[in-house]
């Protein structure tokens, strides 16, 4: 589901294959087949992210050096993928196949955001 939405927005199939995935926050890190192509997938938007870091800088100063969500440059590309732009069972899908691929639930979240890594 997620290499279809991914291949839809870039054009071609890029045969995502996952890379590994953080708790805090929750993302799903992948790269394409050729490694050309580094994406990030989280229920967390690009402003929570950057007021997470300011609010939080002391706590999650221990997860920055290792979660790629911590240290995305401020003008990253972002997708916010839905049920307005993939079809009204997205809202469905996501949860499952969230918890499929990083053994997490993913919350209440309506939408998911596609990260691209420069």
């Amino acid at each position: 589901m997620l290499n279809k939405v991914a291949s839809r927005i870039y054009g071609h199939d890029l045969n995502l294959k996952i890379l590994q995935t953080f708790d805090a926050p929750q993302s799903l890190i992948c790269t394409s087949d050729d490694g050309s192509i580094k994406i990030a997938f989280s229920p967390y938007s690009p402003t929570y992210l950057r007021r997470l870091k300011r609010g939080k800088q002391n706590r999650l100063s221990q997860f920055s050096g290792s979660n790629p969500m911590l240290c995305l440059p401020r003008g990253v590309r972002a997708n916010a993928i839905s049920a307005l732009n993939e079809g009204p069972l997205f809202d469905l899908e996501i949860s499952v196949v969230w918890k499929e691929l990083t053994g997490r639930d993913f919350g209440h979240a309506n939408l998911i955001w596609m990260y691209e890594y420069p």
